[in-house]
């Protein structure tokens, strides 16, 4: 009887952990065309990623880290200097350039010595007057194959399929 109610704990526990866990992870999108608006996102954190087709974009906090790090995106709210990279004091960061920094990243990949990938996609953008205009990313794939898409949790810009 003990062993009956030790398995019955241990089964409600697996079932609420994968209930829980399966509600924390983003699953991957495809897309044939895809657009990502970040017109009003004002709540990128540090940490917060997007991943297009294996390659993963990092918000981060400080100004600098954007030249440092490879494929990094700010976030919202960001600090500049090096003195202030511990601190509490961040400055906002306008949404439209998030997109148009990743833009640059895409219409990229591929075709620049430092920005070579593990695969050999390169990306179209579809309508750059778009993104200056409205903050809406919109691309696909140079060979029509879908793009494959996954966030960090409550990623706030708004990615959705669009018709060629």
């Amino acid at each position: 009887m003990l062993t009956h109610s030790i398995r019955h704990i241990f089964g409600c526990i697996a079932v609420s952990s994968l209930v829980l866990f399966s509600g924390c992870l983003q699953p991957e999108q495809s897309y044939d065309a895809v657009e990502i608006d970040f017109l009003n996102v004002r709540t990128l954190e540090e940490g917060d990623w997007i991943e297009i087709d294996g390659v993963r974009f990092n918000h981060v906090k400080a100004f600098e880290e954007i030249d440092e790090q490879l494929f990094a995106l700010p976030a919202s709210r960001i600090t500049k200097g090096a003195e202030n990279r511990r601190t509490d004091f961040t400055e906002p960061f306008p949404s439209l350039n998030i997109g148009y920094l990743l833009t640059i990243y895409l219409h990229n990949i591929n075709k620049e010595d430092h920005l070579v990938v593990d695969h050999d996609h390169t990306y179209i953008i579809i309508n750059p007057d778009l993104m200056h205009s409205v903050g809406k990313l919109q691309f696909m794939r140079t060979d029509s194959t879908k793009v494959q898409i996954k966030t960090s949790t409550d990623y706030p810009a708004q990615i959705r399929s669009i018709q060629l």
